[in-house]
């Protein structure tokens, strides 16, 4: 999928095997020249009642918890669009 920032072709890559919150060698897009995540390559976390995003046709979300750098901080339950095609995000109560 593009990047939603720069419309660049994102790149297939793997998590790292020692990353300690569950996503290990798990697969998913980044944009190179932002140097930014845009979305996991499975359908983990992936469920038909979790919100819907803003993509048209409307679609469920992708559930996933944020990472030790994320600006919410870690360790929090997030929705976001399952397929890195709009800006969806939720932070959950």
């Amino acid at each position: 999928p593009p990047c939603l920032i720069c419309g660049t072709p994102s790149s297939f890559r793997e998590v790292l095997p020692y990353n300690t919150n569950g996503n290990a060698l798990r697969p998913y897009y980044r944009c190179e020249p932002c140097d930014k995540f845009v979305t996991f390559a499975d359908l983990i976390g992936c469920h038909p009642d979790n919100p819907p995003c803003n993509c048209e046709p409307r679609m469920a979300s992708r559930e996933v918890v944020t990472g030790s750098n994320a600006q919410c901080g870690a360790g929090r339950k997030v929705w976001r669009c399952a397929e890195g095609r709009c800006r969806y995000w939720k932070l959950s109560p």
